[in-house]
């Protein structure tokens, strides 16, 4: 029953994190474009594609470092305190060469890529500037985050990404509408927001391990060192296919259509946060599981976090083609005739098949092989890389969306059997029968419906959040009644809230 209720208090508190960031992207997103401009937007654009590469830099030690926190803690807090402190060096190592090497890209990048920008050259190469300075201490705090997260001390590490997401976009957007510093003032200020993210992600940390460091065995060392570079080059592969989209885009689009482009695409990524919730919540167990050879239970709960993951998917597609237009005014206006609304849902539901792909790499990373995700990705980036460039030449931002969601879709249903035939012997057909296509189906059915149902709707604000709330709601839990494993799950979280 403990084991559950932290499960669930986890979950709970990933939601809430998840909740508070993707209503920060929604609603800030649309104020930030109006109020600053569609260029301006278009250098938030740059900003959050930035952001998306930095684990280019990271060399896999984040990722390695969850995995071995999550393994170590059940052993040894001092161990998991020397594993923390021995990441910490190479890491702000990194982040150091990160800042040279923004430094002396900034200026080519706003003369060339970002050249045909309304805004003036210099301010957007401070802004990169800036920019740059943020993702470094960004990328160090990283590890902060990572720990308590594989410490299952996720209320916390929530309640500081909330805060900071609240503060690096509005805080950010008031703070430069009130100074008339612009676009400068907003980027300016990225900076002490995430050393102030740093400094309460690492009080947290101390809290938490309040115990002397203590030896690790140099065969675990090696091994989490082995499983952090394989991280490494699978990060890369996977950003260069994720992300070849945005960056041929940014260089082809003028920066207010790229705002635009952006804009659609910001508001699609809330999906990945909402996945993220489960995804963040359940890696760490089935790390534990694996590490007590409790197959059984890792079976069950990795079905089970697929069908919440597929239920969220459907629910926030539900959300974005319901809320996006009735909501957010920003969403209703073409600009270069590029509709940030039809780029949201074509993207939303790419990141819906993504969100199922990253759930079957956890299942892998839990184990600590990394061979079939290291093929997968290949394979998918040989795929992807060249049909989304031929998508994006030209700047057609559609004709891109539509062919990112066909392969991440194709890519996920073609791919999945033969992950699990290696990771979850014998049981794929169940995995498909149980967990997969009754949600799936049904969140797409009575998805389908209530976006139907809320466009029949009048107009206003009053209707529009209505039919967001009754959509998503019913959406979601129709997905979930599917899957009698969940139900269960469910029932017993919640009966152990009541007690």
């Amino acid at each position: 029953m403990i084991g559950r209720t932290r499960l669930r208090d986890n979950v709970v508190a990933n939601l809430a994190g998840t909740a508070v960031a993707a209503g920060v992207a929604v609603l800030s997103a649309p104020l930030i474009y109006r109020w600053m401009g569609a260029g301006a937007y278009g250098l938030v654009g740059v900003y959050v594609l930035l952001q998306t590469l930095m684990p280019l830099f990271d060399a896999g030690i984040t990722a390695g470092l969850a995995r071995a926190v999550a393994w170590h803690r059940e052993r040894s807090l001092g161990e998991v305190r020397t594993l923390v402190q021995a990441a910490l060096r190479p890491i702000a190592a990194l982040a150091v060469v990160f800042v040279f090497v923004a430094a002396f890209g900034a200026d080519p990048l706003a003369r060339h890529w970002l050249g045909d920008s309304t805004i003036p050259f210099r301010t957007v190469r401070l802004a990169l500037w800036w920019m740059a300075g943020a993702l470094a201490v960004r990328l160090v705090a990283g590890l902060g985050r990572a720990s308590l997260m594989a410490l299952e001390l996720q209320s916390s590490a929530n309640a500081v990404q909330a805060a900071a997401a609240v503060a690096r976009t509005f805080g950010a957007l008031l703070f430069a509408m009130a100074t008339g510093t612009g676009v400068i003032g907003f980027f300016a200020l990225q900076v002490p927001i995430s050393f102030a993210e740093y400094i309460a992600y690492q009080r947290a940390l101390r809290r938490a391990l309040p115990v002397e460091p203590m030896p690790v065995a140099r065969a675990d060392l090696s091994r989490h060192l082995r499983f952090a570079f394989g991280i490494a080059g699978l990060s890369a592969m996977w950003l260069l296919t994720s992300q070849i989209d945005k960056a041929l885009l940014a260089e082809s689009l003028r920066l207010r259509g790229y705002g635009a482009y952006s804009l659609g695409v910001h508001v699609a990524s809330v999906i990945l946060l909402a996945v993220g919730s489960v995804h963040g919540a359940v890696l760490p167990r089935m790390t534990r599981h694996v590490a007590g050879q409790e197959e059984v239970k890792l079976g069950e709960l990795y079905g089970i976090a697929t069908t919440l993951t597929v239920a969220m998917a459907c629910a926030v597609v539900v959300a974005i083609a319901i809320g996006a237009r009735m909501l957010v005014p920003s969403l209703r206006v073409s600009v270069d005739g590029i509709d940030p609304m039809r780029i949201a849902w074509l993207y939303g539901i790419g990141n819906a098949g993504a969100a199922l792909l990253a759930m079957a790499y956890q299942l892998q990373n839990a184990r600590g092989v990394l061979r079939m995700h290291a093929i997968g990705t290949v394979l998918q980036m040989l795929v992807q890389v060249p049909l989304v460039a031929w998508s994006a030449s030209g700047g057609d931002a559609v004709r891109t969306a539509v062919m990112f969601a066909f392969v991440n879709w194709a890519f996920a249903l073609v791919w999945l059997p033969f992950v699990h035939a290696r990771f979850l012997p014998g049981g794929h057909w169940r995995w498909m029968s149980r967990h997969l296509l009754p949600a799936l189906v049904t969140g797409v059915v009575i998805g389908t419906a209530a976006i139907h149902v809320a466009h029949a709707l009048p107009g206003g604000w009053v209707w529009g959040v209505v039919a967001l709330a009754c959509g998503t709601g019913t959406t979601f839990a129709a997905a979930v009644s599917m899957d009698a494993d969940a139900r269960v799950v469910v029932k017993t979280w919640m009966g152990a809230h009541a007690s």
